[in-house]
């Protein structure tokens, strides 16, 4: 046994090994008590919820960043002791600030009340950063980058359809090349402007609502260059010069026929030259008819409980009976309810600027479930149920009793079953809309903590796309957005490939 004792060892432990004098170990217990001595102090402990004092925020760090790094300590205690965690949360703020006096003038009875004060904050917080870059582009600031105010609120407000008539046979606009494909575009000095390219992203404020303006990068501030700017993002990590979404956005305009007033005559003669000679794909009269087939495939499903309606709702509305609006609603609840149903979400190269161009990865994103913040949450508009996996409810604090036992049977898509351990009703925070939310508790392995189904995307009137790793969906503020987070998704792949006894 001793011999074999070294076979699972590696690294400094294994060195200790092999220095430890010949004889001086006569069974297995010595050996094990000797191993234990020697790196004591490399065992992890287990985190008390008294470990959470010793964070603190930093003179300059921002309440959004430091409450975001004290939750993710919360999360890994267990059976953390909420009051504890709200005093050493207090603790932690800087002295005099607005949020630990209010706080401390107003105590919370709840975790959920600190995070509805804090994130009160964090709004004061960037609307002064806005403030103080709108202050900068028009007192004449010294900072060497070029700013270009516009409407920070375009990227949340419906879109709306221009009054163009389109022939139900046009199925291809050669104008998106311009915008949407990824094809190599020239440079902005290429075109031969009478401006340079800071006037010609100002002038692009005279254009109107047909300009796309991009969003900032999700990426923190050390992965980016802080050495380059880009007036169009109004972001740093490239410059504007380097700026892909702004050569696209100039190509497109120029083909509608915008921005040629900016154009030298040379540069008008060469873009005409360039408009003649330039390959397009080629446009049919009349789309093709579809391949013919000889055998229809259909599927069989049922339950009692379909997508998150009782046998009777589905019924209802495979008859096309409409359901009423719930009692009790008010007319401003109606209301809201119309607004956020018309309300157009769209996708475009933009939204795809900071994802890998070729990946597979599946939409895995972070919320706040209950009282946690939950990472590696698969977005699946493939599955008929909320799923939340046991060893993440209890990682979460929350204790089995909790569980309503209500078991049902989930189906995998090769016919495996698998009997769930009953529902819990947890709030679930995306974006300002908090809803309660029915999970399915299922305990089996899995690489992800919660897979939200149907029922959640549904009930958000989301709309999740893999492809430019993001998922919007329409609130009372406009169009919000959660970005996924690819490194996570591709962990989650890697952990998935590795064999299990069960899977769902």
């Amino acid at each position: 046994m001793c011999k074999s004792f070294g076979g699972t060892l590696d690294g400094a432990a294994l060195e200790w090994l092999t220095n430890v004098p010949p004889g001086s170990i006569s069974c297995l217990s010595e050996l094990i008590n000797a191993f234990y001595q020697q790196f004591a102090s490399s065992r992890q402990l287990e985190k008390q919820t008294s470990d959470l004092y010793r964070l603190v925020q930093g003179p300059t760090e921002s309440v959004r960043d430091y409450f975001n790094r004290f939750n993710c300590e919360k999360i890994g205690i267990k059976n953390c002791d909420v009051r504890t965690a709200i005093e050493a949360f207090k603790r932690g703020l800087i002295p005099n600030s607005e949020l630990y006096r209010e706080i401390t003038k107003y105590p919370c009875a709840t975790f959920e009340e600190v995070r509805s004060r804090a994130t009160a904050q964090m709004r004061i917080e960037d609307d002064e950063v806005i403030r103080t870059a709108s202050q900068r582009s028009t007192g004449g600031s010294s900072d060497r980058r070029s700013y270009t105010p516009r409407n920070n609120n375009w990227r949340h407000q419906p879109y709306v359809r221009q009054n163009q008539v389109q022939s139900v046979n046009q199925y291809y606009d050669t104008n998106n090349v311009y915008r949407n494909e990824r094809v190599e575009h020239p440079n902005i000095s290429d075109y031969g402007f009478n401006v340079d390219i800071g006037g010609v992203v100002n002038a692009l404020q005279n254009v109107g609502g047909t300009v796309r303006w991009p969003r900032k990068s999700d990426r923190p501030d050390s992965m980016k260059n802080m050495s380059k700017w880009c007036d169009f993002h109004r972001d740093n990590g490239h410059t504007t010069e380097e700026c892909i979404s702004l050569k696209k956005e100039v190509a497109y305009l120029l083909k509608q026929g915008h921005l040629k007033e900016l154009l030298s005559d040379k540069g008008k003669e060469t873009f005409s030259k360039e408009q003649t000679t330039l390959p397009g794909p080629t446009i049919s009269s009349e789309r093709p008819d579809p391949p013919p087939f000889n055998k229809v495939v259909n599927v069989i499903s049922g339950g009692l409980d379909i997508c998150g309606l009782t046998s009777s709702a589905a019924k209802k509305i495979n008859r096309g009976e409409s359901e009423t609006m719930e009692e009790g609603q008010t007319e401003d609840e109606v209301a809201l309810h119309k607004s956020l149903t018309v309300m157009a979400i769209t996708f475009d190269d933009s939204d795809s600027v900071d994802t890998q161009r070729e990946h597979h990865d599946g939409l895995v994103i972070s919320l706040t479930i209950g009282n946690a913040l939950i990472k590696r949450i698969l977005v699946d508009n493939g599955s008929s149920a909320n799923v939340l996996f046991l060893e993440a409810l209890q990682e979460m604090g929350l204790e089995e009793k909790n569980i309503v036992r209500r078991s049902t049977v989930l189906v995998g898509f090769s016919g495996e079953a698998l009997r769930t351990v009953g529902e819990i009703l947890l709030p679930t925070y995306a974006e300002g809309v908090n809803m309660m939310t029915k999970f399915n508790v299922v305990d089996c392995p899995s690489a992800y903590n919660v897979i939200l189904g149907r029922p959640w995307i549904h009930k958000m009137k989301a709309v999740p796309s893999t492809y430019h790793q993001s998922i919007k969906f329409p609130t009372k503020w406009g169009v919000m957005e959660i970005k996924g987070q690819q490194r996570d998704a591709k962990k989650c792949y890697e952990t998935a490939l590795k064999p299990s006894k069960s899977s769902i």
